[in-house]
Protein backbone atom coordinates (compact mmCIF):
# COMPACT_ATOMS: atom_id res chain seq x y z
CA UNK A 1 0.00 0.00 0.00
CA UNK A 2 1.39 3.54 -0.97
CA UNK A 3 -0.04 6.82 0.66
CA UNK A 4 0.76 10.41 -0.01
CA UNK A 5 2.48 11.60 3.09
CA UNK A 6 1.07 14.89 4.09
CA UNK A 7 3.95 17.02 4.17
CA UNK A 8 3.19 18.40 0.40
CA UNK A 9 4.67 19.16 -2.18
CA UNK A 10 8.14 18.00 -2.05
CA UNK A 11 7.80 15.29 -0.15
CA UNK A 12 7.74 11.48 -1.63
CA UNK A 13 5.60 8.92 -1.37
CA UNK A 14 6.34 6.40 1.22
CA UNK A 15 5.95 2.24 1.46
CA UNK A 16 3.43 1.28 4.14
CA UNK A 17 4.89 -1.99 3.99
CA UNK A 18 8.18 -0.94 4.69
CA UNK A 19 9.11 -2.04 8.69
CA UNK A 20 8.79 0.82 11.38
CA UNK A 21 13.20 0.36 11.80
CA UNK A 22 13.17 2.24 8.39
CA UNK A 23 11.47 5.49 9.12
CA UNK A 24 12.09 5.76 13.22
CA UNK A 25 15.54 4.51 13.77
CA UNK A 26 17.34 2.64 16.52
CA UNK A 27 15.60 2.81 19.99
CA UNK A 28 16.63 6.03 21.89
CA UNK A 29 17.03 8.07 18.21
CA UNK A 30 14.81 10.59 17.81
CA UNK A 31 12.51 10.16 15.02
CA UNK A 32 14.04 12.04 11.86
CA UNK A 33 12.25 14.55 10.12
CA UNK A 34 11.61 13.25 6.68
CA UNK A 35 9.97 10.08 8.41
CA UNK A 36 7.74 12.28 10.36
CA UNK A 37 6.22 14.23 7.29
CA UNK A 38 6.03 10.68 5.81
CA UNK A 39 4.41 8.96 8.55
CA UNK A 40 0.63 9.52 8.43
CA UNK A 41 -0.37 11.75 11.63
CA UNK A 42 -2.15 8.37 13.76
CA UNK A 43 0.67 6.19 12.77
CA UNK A 44 3.28 8.74 13.44
CA UNK A 45 2.11 9.24 16.89
CA UNK A 46 1.72 6.05 17.54
CA UNK A 47 5.59 5.41 16.94
CA UNK A 48 6.39 7.88 18.80
CA UNK A 49 4.37 7.00 21.68
CA UNK A 50 5.89 3.32 21.47
CA UNK A 51 9.29 4.59 21.25
CA UNK A 52 9.03 6.59 23.84
CA UNK A 53 7.68 4.71 26.45
CA UNK A 54 8.35 1.01 25.73
CA UNK A 55 11.72 1.84 24.66
CA UNK A 56 12.74 -2.09 25.69
CA UNK A 57 10.78 -3.94 23.91
CA UNK A 58 11.02 -1.19 20.79
CA UNK A 59 13.54 -2.56 18.82
CA UNK A 60 11.45 -6.07 18.06
CA UNK A 61 8.41 -4.22 17.69
CA UNK A 62 10.05 -1.70 14.82
CA UNK A 63 11.80 -4.98 13.17
CA UNK A 64 8.18 -7.10 12.72
CA UNK A 65 5.93 -4.19 12.00
CA UNK A 66 4.56 -2.13 9.44
CA UNK A 67 3.16 1.09 8.97
CA UNK A 68 -0.29 -0.60 8.15
CA UNK A 69 0.21 -2.68 11.41
CA UNK A 70 0.61 0.41 13.24
CA UNK A 71 -2.07 1.85 11.56
CA UNK A 72 -4.57 -0.63 11.99
CA UNK A 73 -3.66 -1.44 15.58
CA UNK A 74 -4.41 2.33 16.53
CA UNK A 75 -7.61 2.19 14.66
CA UNK A 76 -8.81 -1.32 16.49
CA UNK A 77 -8.12 0.58 19.43
CA UNK A 78 -9.98 3.95 18.39
CA UNK A 79 -13.09 1.26 17.73
CA UNK A 80 -12.43 -0.44 20.91
CA UNK A 81 -12.22 3.11 22.50
CA UNK A 82 -15.22 4.23 20.97
CA UNK A 83 -17.07 1.26 22.01
CA UNK A 84 -16.06 0.81 25.69
CA UNK A 85 -17.07 4.59 25.40
CA UNK A 86 -20.56 3.57 23.34
CA UNK A 87 -21.03 1.13 26.56
CA UNK A 88 -19.93 3.64 28.71
CA UNK A 89 -22.13 6.56 27.38
CA UNK A 90 -24.96 3.31 27.65
CA UNK A 91 -24.53 2.35 30.84
CA UNK A 92 -24.40 6.35 31.85
CA UNK A 93 -28.08 6.48 30.03
CA UNK A 94 -29.19 3.03 31.81
CA UNK A 95 -28.24 4.94 35.14
CA UNK A 96 -29.59 8.18 34.31
CA UNK A 97 -32.74 6.54 33.49
CA UNK A 98 -33.08 4.77 36.68
CA UNK A 99 -31.69 8.04 38.68
CA UNK A 100 -34.91 9.72 36.77
CA UNK A 101 -37.47 7.28 37.91
CA UNK A 102 -35.97 7.36 41.29
CA UNK A 103 -36.45 10.63 41.18
CA UNK A 104 -40.04 10.57 39.79
CA UNK A 105 -40.55 8.02 42.45
CA UNK A 106 -39.13 9.99 44.91
CA UNK A 107 -41.54 12.91 43.53
CA UNK A 108 -44.38 11.16 43.80
CA UNK A 109 -43.43 9.79 47.53
CA UNK A 110 -43.03 12.99 48.57
CA UNK A 111 -46.44 14.63 47.06
CA UNK A 112 -47.97 11.51 49.06
CA UNK A 113 -46.53 11.99 52.12
CA UNK A 114 -46.91 16.18 52.08
CA UNK A 115 -50.54 15.16 51.81
CA UNK A 116 -50.45 13.06 54.48
CA UNK A 117 -48.54 15.68 56.34
CA UNK A 118 -51.24 18.29 55.54
CA UNK A 119 -53.58 15.99 56.52
CA UNK A 120 -51.73 15.03 60.07
CA UNK A 121 -51.72 19.03 59.83
CA UNK A 122 -55.81 19.36 59.39
CA UNK A 123 -55.89 16.75 62.40
CA UNK A 124 -53.86 18.21 64.66
CA UNK A 125 -55.57 21.61 63.97
CA UNK A 126 -58.85 19.30 64.67
CA UNK A 127 -57.52 18.07 67.57
CA UNK A 128 -56.08 21.90 69.36
CA UNK A 129 -59.60 23.15 68.73
CA UNK A 130 -60.86 20.29 70.88
CA UNK A 131 -58.15 20.49 73.23
CA UNK A 132 -59.22 24.67 73.47
CA UNK A 133 -63.24 23.66 73.52
CA UNK A 134 -62.34 21.13 76.51
CA UNK A 135 -59.91 23.63 78.11
CA UNK A 136 -63.22 25.46 78.19
CA UNK A 137 -65.68 23.08 79.50
CA UNK A 138 -62.51 22.03 81.95
CA UNK A 139 -62.94 25.70 83.49
CA UNK A 140 -66.92 25.91 83.19
CA UNK A 141 -66.54 22.70 85.07
CA UNK A 142 -64.17 23.46 87.83
CA UNK A 143 -66.50 26.96 88.34
CA UNK A 144 -69.33 24.91 88.95
CA UNK A 145 -67.83 22.80 91.06
CA UNK A 146 -66.25 25.38 93.84
CA UNK A 147 -69.99 27.17 93.20
CA UNK A 148 -71.36 23.75 94.28
CA UNK A 149 -68.86 23.56 97.29
CA UNK A 150 -69.21 26.97 98.39
CA UNK A 151 -73.11 25.91 98.33
CA UNK A 152 -72.41 22.79 99.33
CA UNK A 153 -70.39 24.26 102.66
CA UNK A 154 -73.51 26.52 103.26
CA UNK A 155 -75.58 23.70 103.12
CA UNK A 156 -73.55 22.17 105.86
CA UNK A 157 -73.75 24.92 107.88
CA UNK A 158 -77.02 25.74 107.85
CA UNK A 159 -77.31 21.64 109.15
CA UNK A 160 -75.47 22.60 111.98
CA UNK A 161 -77.32 25.56 112.68
CA UNK A 162 -80.69 23.33 112.59
CA UNK A 163 -79.03 20.44 114.34
CA UNK A 164 -78.27 23.07 116.84
CA UNK A 165 -81.51 24.48 116.76
CA UNK A 166 -83.31 21.18 116.94
CA UNK A 167 -80.79 19.72 120.00
CA UNK A 168 -81.94 23.25 121.60
CA UNK A 169 -85.56 22.74 120.87
CA UNK A 170 -85.32 18.65 122.30
CA UNK A 171 -83.27 20.04 125.27
CA UNK A 172 -86.05 22.69 126.23
CA UNK A 173 -89.05 20.15 124.94
CA UNK A 174 -87.67 17.84 127.43
CA UNK A 175 -87.29 20.67 130.18
CA UNK A 176 -91.10 21.85 129.13
CA UNK A 177 -91.96 17.92 129.26
CA UNK A 178 -90.33 17.63 132.59
CA UNK A 179 -92.56 20.48 134.52
CA UNK A 180 -95.32 19.30 132.57
CA UNK A 181 -95.09 15.83 134.09
CA UNK A 182 -94.57 17.64 137.66
CA UNK A 183 -97.67 20.16 137.12
CA UNK A 184 -99.75 17.04 136.42
CA UNK A 185 -98.50 15.29 139.63
CA UNK A 186 -99.04 18.45 141.69
CA UNK A 187 -102.40 18.63 139.89
CA UNK A 188 -103.52 14.85 141.15
CA UNK A 189 -102.63 15.52 144.31
CA UNK A 190 -104.53 18.64 144.31
CA UNK A 191 -107.44 16.97 142.76
CA UNK A 192 -107.13 13.62 145.37
CA UNK A 193 -106.33 16.56 148.80
CA UNK A 194 -110.14 18.06 147.08
CA UNK A 195 -111.32 14.47 147.50
CA UNK A 196 -110.47 14.44 151.10
CA UNK A 197 -111.91 17.75 151.56
CA UNK A 198 -114.89 16.90 149.78
CA UNK A 199 -115.18 13.71 151.44
CA UNK A 200 -114.63 15.34 154.91
CA UNK A 201 -117.33 18.06 154.24
CA UNK A 202 -119.97 15.68 153.12
CA UNK A 203 -119.04 13.51 156.60
CA UNK A 204 -119.34 17.28 158.93
CA UNK A 205 -122.20 17.79 157.08
CA UNK A 206 -124.11 14.08 157.60
CA UNK A 207 -122.99 14.97 161.59
CA UNK A 208 -124.40 18.20 161.35
CA UNK A 209 -127.43 16.58 159.97
CA UNK A 210 -127.89 13.80 162.44
CA UNK A 211 -127.51 16.41 165.64
CA UNK A 212 -130.53 19.01 163.90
Amino acid sequence: MVAQGPGGPGVGPFDSKKKLREFVGPPGARMPDDALQNIPFFPSLGAQAVKKYFTPKWEDFASHRDMEDVLEAGLATAVRVTHLQLKVLEKFRTHIQEHKKLVAEASKSYKEHQQALEGLQATVDSLCIAYEHLQADLRESNSNVMHLTRQLDNANAAQKVAADALEAANKEKRCLQAKSESRERKAQSLRRDLEASERERKEAEAKVAQLL
